[in-house]
């Protein structure tokens, strides 16, 4: 079974560098949250060489719980965030195991 978006089923896509990606329909809610908190994460990053930790967004731990992690890892995760180019972000969920995306949760991205 392919997991991903709850609200609009969007596709979860393949596992690669950048971790938790879902292809979102155009007006989805949470697809929405993830464009306006990748907007904010840019801005606190300062430039796109930084790396910086903050807590999970509730639009995140929703996502994670959908892919299969335990609701109470999700909602208490904290999330690496880094930009490895000026348009694209990376996010690293510490503690947060999701068997849809072996490699690139809980640290185990190298």
């Amino acid at each position: 079974m392919r997991r991903g978006c709850p609200l609009c089923a969007g596709e979860l896509l393949p596992p690669d560098m950048l971790g938790l990606r879902i292809s979102h329909a155009p007006r989805c809610p949470l697809g929405l949250a993830e464009d306006s908190e990748a907007e904010v994460d840019w801005r606190r990053a300062g430039d796109y060489v930084t790396t910086f930790e903050r807590r999970v967004t509730a639009t995140e731990a929703a996502i994670l719980v959908a892919c299969g992690a335990a609701p109470a890892d999700a909602y208490g995760a904290m999330v690496r965030v880094s930009f490895p180019t000026r348009s694209l972000r990376r996010r690293e969920f510490d503690g947060v195991a999701v068997a849809t995306l072996p490699g690139v949760m809980g640290g185990d991205t190298g």
